[in-house]
């Protein structure tokens, strides 16, 4: 499905629209995977070459056991900032 816009209003008014037909659910398991993957990239001293942590969120999402966020361990923080360049 091709969806024309022929005007900024036609494009905020869709994004609008789509924002507000999107499950809040939805967005966040998205988030939780953003952050997953930020632990993995934390854990590299950054860099992409890392696989995508899958959590089982749709079976944690079942059982009412889906967090929020997600923890990421102080040591890996700390390397990581400790890795930074002086500014």
């Amino acid at each position: 499905m091709t969806i024309c816009a022929g005007s900024i209003e036609d494009i905020v008014m869709k994004v609008q629209h789509a924002f507000d037909e999107y499950p809040a659910e939805r967005s966040n398991r998205i988030f939780l995977t953003l952050q997953a993957c930020m632990r993995e990239v934390l854990k590299q001293l950054g860099g992409n070459r890392y696989k995508v942590p899958h959590m089982r969120k749709a079976a944690l999402e079942m059982l009412d056991a889906l967090p929020a966020a997600l923890e990421c361990a102080a040591t890996v923080a700390r390397d990581a900032i400790e890795f930074l360049p002086d500014a």
